[in-house]
């Protein structure tokens, strides 16, 4: 039996209005152009060619109704692009990205070491703190099985030097990730912090049944652009998927998630979702699913809400280089304490196109509803648009240029004492990757953000440069 690969993408939550964006960008090209400037002089690169470094695009992922955001210390923290696919076999254990079937178990061991400018580390509408900090990665994996996947290069691309094993894809691996970070302010010590990231992930295939799971927990001290400054917050994400294979063309797809926020200045919350599909495969390209979600928002204070969802979703794989998903439908909310209702059309859609094997554009969108981390049992309403493109150079450098448009819209109305406020959000980046040898990479990156807001005092802007050293042991 053959799976059918599909692809989405998971873009953070916010809310778009293409309304001002012009006047954004035109705002923050003179920065973009004299940083690219100053990065294609050092690497003596055509003036055509640009680039920024992302966070690796790790897959396969679960379907986790609203996933945890990185670190903000990370420059460009790309969400996950997932795929599910190919009939279970016996796995194949990678050490460090080569085949070595007579372990059951390997390690793999990182190190990153970062040095990050910010004109603005509390995101202030005035009076902006400037300030150079250093951080210290040390990572460390134990795990099950051929996860390859889940590991790119240390530049966030698949490494030149990896040697894939051949034969069968494997698809069963767990896995489990510690890596703290630890962070030092040159100027403003009291920010110093040590930051972590647990996460455990598996997959398992048999006969007719694929099931993956997913739990993750970090602990970070960065920017919220709700709260307005850097708070710290504990972060809790549970995720599980089960996919069952009538025939051929058609599946049954169970997905539940759990996410839980702990802020220091903010407001706590647990959000719990469960789906079901019916998936169809309508030809050898195209899958069209139909299905139902129940949700349930908990806040530590008041103001819990019961969500239902109809969603519809169609993925299509032209080929393995071109493929799209979406998923629309439509959410039902209601609080349990006050007298509000509401209708919002739900939307996530994602294309990635591979148009040469050195160049890839990908594209995401998504509209939904979540909760306020300000006003206990405030909605806020999410829009977002990105568009990322990657190009490799003679075989070693990696640049990409990376553009993102969100909005977001509390209601009011949600919540008694609910506030009213509309953001607008314009993040743009560049930078360039390249792997030294087999065990070492560099990096340098530059990122632009301005948000717009009508509570005057959360609107910023900021620029944010890094350079970095990665090793694999």
């Amino acid at each position: 039996m053959k799976f059918r690969r599909s692809i989405y993408y998971r873009g953070r939550d916010c809310h778009l209005r293409a309304v001002s964006f012009a006047a954004l960008l035109e705002d923050a090209m003179p920065s973009i152009l004299r940083i690219s400037i100053g990065l294609f002089s050092i690497l003596n690169l055509p003036s055509g060619l640009s680039a920024v470094q992302e966070e690796p695009v790790r897959e396969p992922d679960l379907p986790v109704a609203a996933e945890v955001q990185p670190a903000d210390t990370r420059l460009f923290g790309v969400e996950s692009v997932a795929v599910v696919e190919s009939e279970a076999v016996t796995p194949v254990v990678v050490t460090n990205g080569v085949a070595d079937p007579d372990r059951p178990w390997h390690t793999v061991v990182r190190a990153t070491g970062r040095v990050t400018f910010d004109d603005n580390i509390f995101i202030g509408s005035r009076d902006e703190v400037a300030d150079v900090y250093i951080s210290a990665i040390p990572e460390i994996t134990v795990g099950w099985g051929d996860f390859r996947r889940e590991f790119t290069s240390m530049t966030g691309a698949p490494s030149r030097y990896r040697t894939l094993p051949d034969g069968p894809d494997a698809r069963n691996y767990f896995f489990a990730t510690y890596a703290p970070e630890a962070v030092v302010f040159l100027e403003n010590g009291d920010e110093n912090t040590l930051n972590h990231d647990l996460s455990v992930r598996g997959a398992y295939g048999t006969g007719r049944w694929q099931l993956n799971a997913l739990g993750r927990f970090q602990k970070l001290s960065d920017p919220d652009i709700e709260v307005g400054t850097r708070t710290d917050r504990l972060l809790f994400t549970l995720g599980g998927s089960a996919r069952y294979f009538v025939s051929d063309k058609t599946s049954l797809e169970a997905d539940y998630s759990l996410r839980r926020q702990d802020y220091e200045s903010g407001v706590d919350s647990t959000d719990m979702l469960a789906r079901l599909f019916v998936n169809y495969g309508v030809g050898a390209k195209t899958t069209v699913s139909v299905g139902a979600g129940l949700g349930y928002l908990a806040f530590d204070v008041a103001g819990d809400q019961i969500y239902e969802q109809a969603l519809t979703r169609v993925r299509y794989a032209w080929s393995d280089k071109l493929s799209f998903a979406l998923t629309s439908g439509v959410e039902f909310r209601q609080s349990v304490s006050e007298d509000y209702s509401t209708v919002n059309p739900v939307v996530e859609g994602a294309a990635l196109w591979e148009v040469t094997d050195r160049t890839s554009l990908a594209f995401a969108a998504l509209r939904r509803q979540d909760s306020s981390s300000v006003i206990a049992g405030e909605t806020v309403e999410y829009s977002r648009v990105e568009l990322r493109l990657r190009q490799i150079l003679f075989q070693r450098f990696y640049l990409t240029m990376q553009g993102s448009y969100s909005w977001l819209d509390f209601d009011e109305e949600s919540v008694a004492g609910g506030i009213d406020r509309s953001d607008e959000r314009l993040a743009l980046g560049l930078g360039v990757a390249v792997e030294l040898d087999r065990h070492l990479s560099a990096q340098i990156a530059y990122r632009f953000e301005r948000n717009d807001s009508t509570v005057e005092e959360r609107s910023f802007g900021r620029n944010v440069a890094e350079f970095q050293l990665g090793y694999r042991f």
